[in-house]
């Protein structure tokens, strides 16, 4: 009786140290885990940098198209015969749409 009481010790006790061992490791790789997680949620400077820059282009480009249209009548011109072309465009094709050959697909309201 005695001899299978110690096997069953042998065997517990070395269960118990790999258990110690797993929850080291387990340990270890939460802290990686935590490490790797902060350094993600850290904005990076080149990541901010270029956002500001397209921000600032955009800008510029509204701010130089209000420009355009308020000092250069030309421009004014250009862009509302480009609008009139657009909405051209887009009639024919609604109208292209609506035809009986393709009435049963699309219909414009």
């Amino acid at each position: 009786m005695e001899k299978p009481c110690e096997d069953l010790q042998t065997e517990l006790h070395a269960m118990e140290q790999e258990c110690q061992s797993s929850q080291v490791r387990l340990s270890q790789c939460r802290d990686e885990l935590r490490q790797l997680s902060h350094r993600h949620r850290k904005p990076t400077l080149c990541g901010s940098w270029w956002r500001v820059c397209l921000f600032f282009l955009l800008l510029l480009a509204v701010v130089g198209v209000a420009i355009l249209w308020s000092w250069h009548p030309p421009f004014r011109e250009q862009v509302e015969v480009l609008c009139a072309d657009i909405e051209a465009r887009i009639e024919d094709y609604l109208m292209q749409m609506a035809s009986s050959q393709h009435s049963g697909c699309f219909r414009p309201i």
